[in-house]
């Protein structure tokens, strides 16, 4: 026997039931969209190239340098080859050794260096120092270990890495100064002699093979042109001393000048000897003499040889005895002088009574 359903009781008004509403009925269910959302947009680009340097820019930069600093770290620990040149210092034998080093040394060594990059840029290597004192052999070699690298960095290549040395025995020799003229001196003067170096020789020290070379050593050059009438005296720089050679003393002499007049020399012939002071004169061998004069050229104008006068006084002790005699010129005008008399001494020969 069927049952029947129950009655559904009555709404209460007021009921919950009562005011929710009835829900919607189709008899078609709701379809879904085919159509995808689209995508939520951030931010637009500007049009144009500018888009390409502006869009999103901080983050470009922040991207640029971290490229940067990657690639300065991994450069940094790559290996690389570099090339330095590095300062010679030779410590040669004291002079008591009794030798000298003649051969040049080079004043750089070139180092080829490999190791880290970073370390390389930043390289500075102290000078080379070498000790020659106790080298004996006809070439010194150099070698990696010699060198002050600092670790991680290796020495590839030294040039040169060896050099020849070559010795000479010390010597001392003393050589004559010789002075240097240049220019020429004012009008109407002339030197009353060639100038002279005070001292007229020095002393030199090293190589004997140098030193046996020179034969003189010159000054640094004296300009006539700047000298006046009279005397005068300069500091003079000697040469510089050849190599491997110093001055044991001063590298510098006095010179001393004088600057005189212009002087015309002649010689005045047959210019008789008178003898004086005593009563009974000796006879003279010979009878004439020659006198030498030097004068302004100007003043040789009426000069009158007859004015001059030889003569000889013979010693009273020896009046009955031949004997020398000195000439002497009586009579030089003013401005002359006499340069020289020949003879200079004359023959005297008692008279026979």
């Amino acid at each position: 026997m069927n049952e029947r359903p129950s009655p559904m009781p009555p709404k209460q008004p007021g009921s919950p039931q009562a005011s929710l509403p009835k829900p919607a009925t189709s008899s078609n269910p709701p379809r879904l969209s085919s159509k995808p959302s689209p995508p939520p947009v951030l931010d637009q680009a500007p049009p144009g190239w500018a888009a390409v340097f502006t869009h999103n820019a901080m983050l470009k930069v922040l991207a640029l340098g971290a490229a940067i600093v990657l690639f300065s770290v991994v450069r940094s620990g790559e290996d690389a080859q570099r090339s330095v040149f590095v300062d010679l210092i030779a410590d040669v034998p004291s002079e008591e050794d009794g030798r000298v080093l003649v051969s040049e040394l080079p004043a750089q060594i070139r180092l080829t260096l490999q190791g880290s990059r970073s370390v390389l840029n930043d390289l500075t290597l102290d000078p080379i120092q070498i000790n020659l004192a106790q080298a004996d052999g006809a070439y010194y070699y150099l070698d990696a270990s010699q060198l002050n690298v600092p670790m991680g960095i290796s020495v590839t290549q030294i040039s040169p890495d060896a050099f020849e040395l070559d010795w000479d025995e010390l010597g001392v020799r003393s050589i004559a100064v010789r002075v240097v003229l240049e220019g020429q001196v004012p009008e109407g003067l002339e030197l009353k002699h060639p100038p002279v170096a005070v001292p007229s020789r020095v002393r030199l020290k090293g190589a004997a093979t140098r030193l046996g070379a020179l034969t003189q050593i010159r000054t640094e050059p004296l300009d006539l042109s700047q000298l006046g009438e009279g005397k005068s005296q300069h500091t003079l720089r000697l040469q510089p001393a050849t190599a491997n050679t110093r001055y044991m003393d001063d590298s510098r002499v006095r010179v001393d000048a004088e600057l005189v007049q212009i002087r015309e020399q002649r010689w005045i012939r047959r210019v008789e000897v008178q003898v004086v002071g005593v009563a009974n004169p000796p006879r003279v061998k010979p009878v004439h003499v020659s006198v030498q004069l030097s004068a302004p050229p100007n003043q040789w104008n009426g000069f009158d040889p007859e004015a001059l006068l030889a003569m000889v006084e013979p010693a009273t002790d020896k009046t009955n005895s031949r004997q020398f005699a000195k000439v002497e010129v009586r009579g030089i005008p003013e401005g002359f002088e006499v340069q020289t008399v020949e003879p200079q001494e004359v023959l005297l020969v008692p008279q026979r009574r």
